[in-house]
Parts: C-alpha cells; structure tokens; sequence
C-alpha cells in the first residue's frame, strides 16, 4: 500500500518560521508521528509532497 502526505506549510501561525510538519508535537514532528502511524498500519511506501 503507498501513503501520501501533504507537508506543505509554513506554520506561521504557530510562532515558528519552521514548516508544519516540521513542528515538534510530543517530542517529535508532526511528520515523524505520521510515519510511524503509517507504518504501524502496513503502509511500506510513503511520498511527501
């Protein structure tokens, strides 16, 4: 199974000049939880965009 996840963003709003997916949320990127949940679920390739 293949995943895409959309990482654009600057995440201004939030205070940081850093992109969202970049911002750390539970001592890590947002970016890295998605990809351990995707593959905790069997997904074996992931594209970012």
């Amino acid at each position: 199974m293949q995943a895409i996840i959309l990482a654009a963003g600057r995440g201004l709003r939030l205070g940081d000049c850093r992109p969202k997916c970049l911002q750390e949320v539970g001592g890590a990127a947002l970016v890295e939880h998605q990809l351990v949940a995707l593959a905790d679920a069997g997904v074996a390739d992931v594209i970012i965009v």
